[in-house]
């Protein structure tokens, strides 16, 4: 049985990361960062997503990994959000944690 958040945050940011996946809420969310390349790896594994977080500009290939966006079944597919960060420490964790609980979404419905 494979254990992965549902809610993954993509970014390749070490202390985001840190911050993120030790924070509380994170853990009740099931959510945690993960780089693209571990999104990637689940994706392959099986994993499902609810949704995912992209930060600063990266994932893009986690999205083409998924399929063609022109073409997008929200059915099946998780919502996916783009943000911005440029805050540090908790203040970054807490503005993740906005973008999760706002569902802007990109693609999905």
């Amino acid at each position: 049985m494979n254990i992965y958040p549902l809610k993954p945050v993509v970014t390749s940011n070490p202390r985001l990361t840190r911050d993120y996946n030790a924070n509380l809420y994170s853990v009740f969310s099931i959510s945690a960062c993960l780089t693209s390349r571990e999104a990637i790896d689940l994706l392959r594994s099986g994993a499902i997503f609810d949704s995912i977080t992209l930060v600063n500009g990266e994932g893009e290939d986690l999205i083409a990994e998924m399929g063609d966006v022109e073409n997008w079944d929200a059915e099946i597919m998780p919502f996916i959000y783009r943000t911005s960060i440029t805050a540090t420490g908790e203040k970054a964790v807490s503005q993740l944690h906005e973008v999760i609980m706002e569902r802007h979404c990109i693609y999905g419905a």
